[in-house]
């Protein structure tokens, strides 16, 4: 193999290609069912279409063998998600966090528009009832065994123009091996699909409050990110962070992720579950659904994709 860098602590090759086959595979059914031009892929770059084997092309033509997979992973990765959601929220340019203005109007204006719709009602929020819904990929025994932690670590105050989800992944590695992953903060990139690259300060030390800077790959509604890691619990295993700066659409994010072992004891059956949930709020000019289908997405893909890095870290010991 012509890169040394490859370790306990990355995807294997052999699984990268299988991911990168499986990605290839569902790109490809996912096409045939939209029944989109063979040359004309991709996508949602200032709104234009990449051709697929110029993408490939590029993507694989610097770096090492390493490298090369990475960044096709990426890109493949990036068309699925452009194609799950219709990257709805790449319609607008990514915005940093600044105060908009907004446009005054006129007395009468502002007179004639209480007539019309009457007082304006303050709207309540609301909690989340994730505890009540089982999310794809769990079972009602999982789910059973779940409730109570979904319940504490994975329910929000929503407001009026919010959205939140959660979701789930099995993973067939001992717990240790996927918190080990899952909490390391400063290095998102084992386990998270479009970053090109994470920056923590000098003296950075892994405790609540400190923060990380992440740049995101070229194609997606965002270009860096600001974030705050908001707890850490290695008893419980627990982390959560929420963006508070940046130039992207996702605006107040919070995330919480809890890592559980579950078992079979009749069948002598052993295996960790991943829950991730998040609360955002709705850009202008998206809807609820488009918001929620995106960031699910995201989360979705992610979460494959810590299962393939920790099931192959099981695997080579």
């Amino acid at each position: 193999m012509d890169d040394g860098r490859l370790s306990h602590s990355s995807m294997p090759l052999v699984a990268r290609l299988d991911r990168l086959d499986s990605v290839m595979k569902y790109i490809e059914r996912k096409q045939k069912l939209l029944r989109w031009s063979s040359d004309t892929w991709g996508g949602g770059v200032n709104g234009q279409c990449l051709p697929l084997d110029l993408a490939l092309r590029e993507a694989y033509s610097k770096g090492s063998l390493l490298d090369r997979i990475a960044a096709l992973e990426n890109r493949l990765c990036q068309l699925s998600l452009e194609m799950e959601s219709g990257c709805k929220l790449g319609t607008s340019k990514a915005k940093s966090h600044k105060p908009q203005q907004r446009q005054l109007k006129h007395p009468n204006t502002l007179k004639q528009q209480v007539e019309k719709n009457g007082p304006k009602q303050e709207s309540s929020e609301t909690n989340t009832t994730h505890h009540l819904t089982i999310p794809p990929g769990l079972t009602q025994h999982e789910f059973d065994e779940l409730r109570t932690f979904i319940t504490e670590f994975h329910t929000y105050r929503v407001q009026p123009g919010q959205c939140s989800s959660l979701l789930a992944q099995r993973v067939h590695a001992p717990l240790h091996t996927v918190w080990s992953t899952v909490r390391r903060f400063d290095k998102p990139q084992t386990y998270k699909h479009f970053i090109k690259s994470c920056h923590v300060k000098d003296d950075f030390n892994m405790m609540v409050g400190c923060t990380r800077d992440v740049n995101v790959i070229s194609g997606l509604p965002a270009a860096t990110s600001t974030e705050r890691l908001d707890m850490l619990d290695d008893d419980r295993h627990v982390t959560g962070f929420s963006i508070i700066g940046g130039e992207h659409r996702l605006r107040n994010y919070r995330s919480v992720t809890t890592v559980h072992q579950c078992e079979r004891v009749d069948e002598g059956r052993i295996w960790t579950v991943v829950l991730e949930s998040y609360v955002v709020d709705v850009p202008d000019g998206n809807t609820e659904e488009d918001t929620r289908l995106f960031a699910d997405t995201v989360v979705k893909l992610n979460l494959q994709k810590l299962a393939t890095v920790t099931e192959g870290m099981a695997r080579d010991g």
